[in-house]
């Protein structure tokens, strides 16, 4: 048998509960015991998994917001705060 990952971070929730079903189905895996699946947020759906699916809350808006301040940091421009634009 081919060596498995430790964890798996799936972008959307409804690809974790496919990784867990594939995980389950083709390779006879039932838990987080052998490869941890982890998803964005929690969703209505997560109890739909064979196993349960452990879900983290990703505040895109702010680590966008971040990662532009740092990029214009590293151009060095100086990011005035409360604006859209950077002009």
């Amino acid at each position: 048998m081919e060596r498995l990952p430790d964890g798996i971070i799936a972008v959307t929730h409804q690809r974790a509960i496919a990784i867990i079903h594939e995980l389950h189905i083709m390779v006879c895996i039932c838990g987080p015991e052998r490869v941890a699946v982890v998803g964005p947020r929690r969703h209505r759906t997560a109890g739909a998994a064979p196993v349960p699916l452990t879900a983290v809350d990703m505040p895109g808006r702010a680590m966008g917001q971040e990662a532009v301040r740092l990029l214009l940091n590293e151009a060095g421009v100086a990011a005035s705060t409360g604006t859209r634009g950077l002009c």
